[in-house]
């Protein structure tokens, strides 16, 4: 078993292991080789294939909720392109996105390379009246990584390794200056669209399809948000962010992960799947992976919303005077649920590990306590965006 003083000091996002928990665990049981294994291996492959396949549903899936293909909108949970991969109930997106985001807008999302501080990734995505349009990725080897800043002569890719205090603000800014070019001379029609840049590292990037309960993914985003605070360094931002972005950023994490699950699935809980093939890239090329973050995560089991609503986080004692000094050989990263031996597991939803994979659609919510209704009466859909099946 590895210790937090155990990661090498200069791994900027060090810190935000606090929170990054399967990235904890797999340092935790094997060691800095294999986080750096999976980085190598994983993130390109792994991570450009999930994005795709989830950006390219949630805009087929879009088109056809407003043709009226579907006939219970309401019954179905369908990918994001804001944030890109992440979930909303279909007939909720065209409202909620245009609260948060706007009437017509450009998000860059950036994610930057932990190890080196340079831009691995720009994922550019489209909405136009709350509804995915278009998007485009640019890996780590895209030429346009390579244009300069006009005043100062700082290559894109290299802009966050020159950014004082690690200020996404500020850097956002300055990536604006090139991005703002670029969406225009590719999507001159949308020459008047917001713009917005969002930025992380790749390695929150690289895990946040680990995450299968839609409630905790919320959490996460808190998370991320607040990781300054929390941790010294950020997480997440958008730049600028909206009105709406803004003030649920400024709230309590039990108040953010209830008014966000309220605006994206009316409080319901979604379990999240992980395409097949996906599984089967992790089963083949990073398969201790594959069974910590799948095979023990569902021995384990999902918390309800109940549950993570209510944790008791780290945060506070982790600000403690000495308190990341003793994290060095005693690991005190401790997410306190209540009863986690109530966790949602398999047989409480009378299905299969490759049956849960495709998602589940569950009619509960924050107020409702582990074990007190029968998750087999509560499915409303399984899987996800076009392939729903609606119980």
């Amino acid at each position: 078993m590895y210790n937090f003083g155990d990661v090498p000091d200069d791994f900027i996002t060090k810190r935000h292991m606090i929170f990054n928990r399967t990235l904890w665990k797999i340092f935790q049981q094997f060691g800095w080789e294999k986080v750096l294994e999976g980085f190598e291996v994983g993130t390109e492959a792994f991570t450009y294939e999930t994005f795709k396949y989830r950006l390219d549903d949630a805009v087929k899936t879009a088109k056809k909720v407003i043709s009226g293909d579907f006939e219970f909108p309401e019954k179905l949970i369908s990918y994001t392109l804001f944030p890109p991969g992440g979930f909303i109930r279909s007939d909720l997106q065209q409202g909620s996105m245009k609260l948060m985001y706007g009437e017509s807008v450009d998000v860059s999302y950036i994610a930057i390379w932990d190890l080196e501080q340079t831009i691995y990734s720009i994922l550019n995505a489209h909405l136009e009246d709350g509804i995915p349009v278009d998007w485009y990725l640019l890996g780590p080897e895209d030429e346009i990584l390579e244009r300069r800043h006009m005043k100062t002569g700082v290559k894109l890719k290299d802009m966050p390794k020159k950014n004082k205090g690690r200020d996404f603000n500020n850097l956002g800014k300055k990536i604006t200056e090139i991005l703002k070019d670029l969406r225009n001379e590719r999507t001159p029609e949308f020459s008047s669209s917001t713009y917005m840049v969002g930025l992380t590292w790749a390695s929150h990037a690289a895990h946040l399809p680990f995450i299968f309960s839609y409630y905790e993914a919320l959490a996460r985003l808190w998370d991320l948000l607040a990781a300054k605070k929390n941790t010294g360094l950020e997480g997440f931002a958008y730049v600028p962010a909206s009105p709406t972005i803004q003030m649920l950023a400024y709230m309590s994490r039990p108040d953010y992960i209830i008014k966000s699950a309220g605006l994206l699935s009316d409080h319901k809980m979604y379990i999240i799947g992980l395409e097949e093939q996906n599984r089967d890239f992790l089963l083949e090329n990073l398969p201790e992976d594959y069974d910590l973050f799948i095979n023990e995560k569902w021995h384990e089991g999902l918390p309800w919303p109940y549950q993570t609503v209510n944790v008791q986080t780290p945060y506070e004692k982790m600000k403690k005077k000495n308190a990341w000094k003793h994290a060095q050989t005693n690991n005190t990263f401790e997410w306190n649920y209540s009863h986690p031996e109530n966790f949602i597991k398999l047989e409480d939803l009378g299905m299969d590990l490759d049956q849960v994979m495709n998602g589940v659609f569950l009619d509960i919510n924050h107020s409702i306590e582990p074990n007190s209704v029968n998750l087999k009466d509560k499915m409303i859909s399984t899987g996800c965006g076009q392939f729903t099946e609606f119980i």
